[in-house]
């Protein structure tokens, strides 16, 4: 009994020492705290791509831009003038009383129409009757003297000077009488011809002096006129004859036609432009029009002689704009125009301009071939057209690619991509049609 209790507390002891060992020992716990810890870490970092076997991940290149192209075209138009200008009828009056008065009545309003003949305004009469009824009683004392003087005469009772005194003053009072009469006369205003009333200046019971405008009346038939002005560069490049084509702020769906009918004459001292007249062509059209309405101006270039000698010269050929061409009417030779999409310029100033010109770089694929650098060009420009297209004379070729939508965040020399909108939807189809067709022996 003795025996068996003594082996039981040496094995109890045994184990309290085992246990009291192993809690005397804290190096091996941190010990293995700090190797899951380690491994925690090395689960969360990324594998190393550059160790030596590995693939190595390629350099990433810059991205290429998006942008649209377009190509420069050849301008089927002349070279143009762009300027603006006023509509006025071809003959227009300013109407005024020979002498000054009081207006009786003024019988027309601005915006009629009369006819020849019709009774537009008149004075008060009453001191240009007075007027005429003195000068015809001094005709009549005048021709009694006359007819006194030459019976004095025959009986040799007066000298032969006063006959020729009394004849004199005949002369005279029918000379009076005839002024009088012409100024009564012009105190009633009658249209000249058929036409329309511009404006109205006075009104009745005001008193007007000799040559004061009282109507202003523009002629109906004949050619209506589109005055304009221009400057000094572009009036030594319009001749007259020259074609045009005009359009008005009031009627701006129609486009009328017309030809420079004066030549340039001296500048005008106020503004220092040159003012040049159009003579539009007849159109039932032009009725609609007021005179002083306001309107813009397209002179085609040597259009005249283009027409009259030449058909063909007009027409613009040749693969580089500004370069010469040879005509065979014997004119100087004229330059070839090309035309580009406006939204293609930048950094516009007057006729200069700036464009990105595309350079396809070489490659063997259709979608590396639409990759490319931009080069920033000038160039210059004839101004803007109703179509969206401007002109240019010269600093691009026909046929090359610029750069359309998105110019405006370019720089010189970077890298871009085609995208227009067609493109893109032909390389959507393209890559729909990998996706679908299976390879042979596939499953």
């Amino acid at each position: 009994m003795k025996k068996a209790k003594l082996t039981n507390t040496r094995n109890f002891r045994a184990r309290c020492a085992t246990l009291n060992s192993r809690r005397a020992d804290p190096a091996t716990f941190y010990r293995a705290i700090t190797l899951a810890f380690a491994l925690l870490l090395a689960s969360c970092s990324k594998p190393e791509t550059n160790a030596p076997g590995a693939n190595a991940a390629a350099p990433k290149s810059p991205s290429a831009a998006p942008v649209e192209l377009a190509r420069v075209e050849p301008d089927d138009l002349n070279e143009r003038v762009s300027a603006s200008g006023v509509f006025e009828a071809n003959s227009e009056l300013n109407i005024s009383f020979k002498t000054g008065g009081l207006i009786r009545k003024v019988w027309v309003e601005a915006g009629q129409r009369v006819r020849a003949g019709t009774l537009l305004a008149e004075l008060d009469l009453t001191e240009l009757g007075a007027a005429q009824q003195a000068s015809s009683e001094n005709l009549r004392k005048a021709q009694r003297d006359f007819a006194r003087a030459e019976q004095l005469y025959a009986a040799e009772v007066i000298a032969k000077a006063q006959l020729d005194d009394a004849r004199t003053a005949l002369q005279l009072a029918t000379a009076g009488l005839r002024g009088s009469s012409f100024n009564a006369d012009r105190g009633r205003i009658k249209a000249q011809f058929d036409g329309v009333v511009l404006r109205k200046f006075v009104e009745s019971g005001e008193v007007v002096s000799a040559g004061q405008p009282v109507l202003s009346v523009a002629q109906q038939t004949g050619a209506s006129i589109f005055r304009l002005a221009l400057t000094d560069r572009d009036a030594l490049r319009v001749n007259s004859g020259d074609l045009a084509s005009v359009s008005f702020n009031a009627l701006p769906e129609v486009e009328f036609r017309a030809r420079v009918r004066s030549q340039i004459g001296g500048a005008n001292p106020a503004t220092g432009l040159f003012e040049l007249e159009l003579e539009l062509a007849a159109d039932p059209q032009l009725r609609r029009l007021s005179s002083g309405m306001s309107g813009r101006a397209q002179i085609e270039l040597n259009s005249a002689a283009n027409d009259a000698q030449n058909p063909g010269a007009g027409t613009r050929t040749g693969p580089r704009t500004g370069s010469n061409e040879n005509q065979s009417n014997g004119t100087a030779p004229r330059p070839a125009l090309a035309k580009v999409p406006a939204l293609a310029l930048i950094n516009i100033a007057g006729e200069r301009a700036q464009i990105y010109r595309f350079q396809a770089q070489p490659a063997s694929t259709a979608s590396a071939r639409r990759l490319g650098k931009v080069q920033l060009v000038s160039i210059e420009i004839s101004g803007p057209r109703n179509d969206g297209w401007v002109s240019v004379r010269n600093g691009l070729e026909i046929g090359e690619q610029i750069v359309t939508r998105g110019a405006a965040y370019l720089e010189d020399g970077q890298l871009v991509r085609e995208a227009n909108p067609e493109q893109r939807a032909l390389d959507q189809l393209a890559a729909l049609n990998s996706a679908t067709a299976a390879p042979e022996g596939a499953p």
